[in-house]
């Protein structure tokens, strides 16, 4: 199942149509024009970055619970998403390390 976390980051682009990459993510379609951030499926990450075109999304983990934490359009804004995400845990917890993003996320 997939959820999207309460402090979801995304760039311009996916925030004027935040709905149709929701769907577009849930209906699991392959396509090469957006990045998934999520909460890591293992314990060694501090977080998974997954491509629209990535099988993953349509075959691998289907019984696995997948937690969105961020959507980028594109590479470029994919890693400007990641670096917003970086500097507010970093800001928080000075530092940036798997325990760190995890309560970060966690917190409401």
């Amino acid at each position: 199942m997939i959820t999207y976390n309460h402090k979801l980051y995304t760039d311009e682009t996916v925030e004027k149509k935040l709905k149709k990459y929701k769907k577009r993510i849930e209906k699991k379609k392959l396509l090469s024009s957006y990045y998934i951030i999520s909460l890591p499926f293992n314990s060694d990450n501090c977080l998974d970055i997954y491509s629209g075109m990535e099988r993953w999304l349509s075959e691998y983990k289907k019984d696995t619970d997948i937690e969105v934490v961020g959507i980028a359009a594109n590479k470029k804004s994919m890693f400007e998403v990641l670096e917003n995400i970086t500097k507010d845990v970093v800001e928080k917890y000075d530092t940036f390390d798997k325990e760190s993003v995890k309560k970060f996320f966690e917190e409401m």
